[in-house]
C-alpha cells in the first residue's frame, strides 16, 4: 500500500492542478483519491451520485470512478488535500477496499488540518523516509475510522491532541524571540483557544502561554550565564514589555531577579561550587 501523490487544491493555486478536479476525470485500477475539504462548498459528482461537501468532510473516491467537484452557487471556490494512495492487486481484500462505505461523505470536522498539513509536509520533503512516513500514517488513521476510533469529536481523538501539542511546541520554539498571543498561535493552528489550553493542561499540565513563558526563561537564564548581555538587551531580545517585566516574571520563575541571578552564576566559593547552581534555583 503507497501514498503516491498528496497535492493542495485551493482556488488560487495551481490552474492546471484545479482544472483537472472540475472536469470528469477517473484513476487507474489499483488506485483511490481520498479528498479533505479545507474550505467552500459544493458537491462532488461521483459516477451518478451527487455528493454535498462542506469544510471538514473526507470523502473516497475507488480505482476507475469516475468524479469531479463542483463549487456551489456564489462560492469563490473550494480548496481542499488530494491524496493518492495504491493497493497493489495482491491485497484487493485489504481493509481499505473492503470498508469504502464508511470512508465516503464522511464528517471530521476541520480539527484534522493539522494532521493532513504534517502529511503534506513529509510529502514534499526531500528526504523519501518521510514519504514513507506519511503513508503509514494515513493508512493507519483511515483504519482507524474503520475500526471506529476517530471520530469528529476533539475530546476523542488521540491522534490530534498529541499532533497539535507537538505543533504547537514547535511554533513556540521557533519564536521565542519574537511576541505573539495565544489567539496568534491558534490561528495559525486552526484550532480553538480552549482546545488547545485543555489538552495542554491535560497532557503538559500547564497552558500554551505558560510554555512558552517558561521557555522564555529557559533562554534568559543561558543568556545570563554565558553572555555579556545587559538585562534591558536580554528583555527586549526576549520581547518582555519592558526590563522591569522581565525582572517579575524572572524572579516569580526562578525565586531571582535577573541580576542576582547573573551574579550568583558567576561567584564561586572556596571550595569551587556556586553558592546557589543555576538548575537548582528554578522553583
Amino acid at each position: 500500500m503507497l501514498l503516491t501523490e498528496m497535492n493542495k487544491i485551493e482556488p488560487t493555486g495551481d490552474p492546471d492542478l484545479l482544472k483537472t478536479y472540475l472536469q470528469r476525470h477517473k484513476h487507474e485500477p489499483g488506485q483511490f483519491e481520498l479528498l479533505y475539504f479545507l474550505g467552500g462548498s459544493g458537491q462532488i459528482v461521483h459516477e451518478e451520485q451527487y455528493i454535498p461537501f462542506k469544510k471538514g468532510i473526507l470523502h473516497l473516491i475507488g480505482p476507475e470512478e469516475f468524479h469531479l467537484i463542483e463549487s456551489a452557487p456564489g462560492e469563490k471556490g473550494f480548496s481542499c488535500y488530494s491524496l493518492l494512495l495504491e493497493i497493489s492487486d495482491s491485497v484487493k481484500n485489504a481493509p481499505l477496499n473492503r470498508n469504502r462505505e464508511q470512508l465516503r461523505n464522511r464528517e471530521l470536522g476541520d480539527q484534522y488540518r493539522s494532521f493532513f498539513d504534517e502529511l503534506y509536509y513529509k510529502m514534499n520533503h526531500p528526504h523519501p523516509l518521510m514519504a514513507e512516513s506519511a503513508a503509514y500514517q494515513i493508512f493507519s488513521f483511515l483504519y482507524e475510522i474503520i475500526a471506529g476510533e476517530a471520530t469528529a469529536s476533539e475530546e476523542d481523538s488521540e491522534i490530534c491532541p498529541n499532533l497539535y501539542i507537538r505543533k504547537a511546541k514547535t511554533y513556540i520554539h521557533q519564536h521565542l524571540f519574537l511576541s505573539f498571543s495565544l489567539k496568534d498561535l491558534c490561528h495559525e493552528m486552526q484550532i480553538s483557544e480552549e482546545y488547545l489550553i485543555r489538552i495542554f493542561k491535560k497532557y503538559l499540565g500547564t497552558t500554551p502561554m505558560r510554555y512558552f513563558t517558561e521557555k522564555k526563561i529557559q533562554t534568559a537564564r543561558h543568556l545570563l550565564e554565558e553572555t555579556s548581555m545587559s538585562i534591558k538587551e536580554i528583555s527586549w531580545k526576549l520581547k518582555f514589555t519592558d526590563q522591569y517585566h522581565f525582572s517579575r516574571v524572572f524572579k516569580k520563575a526562578t525565586g531571582f531577579c535577573p541580576s542576582e541571578y547573573r551574579h550568583n552564576c558567576v561567584t564561586t566559593l572556596p571550595d569551587g561550587n556556586h553558592p546557589f547552581p543555576p538548575l537548582l534555583m528554578v522553583k
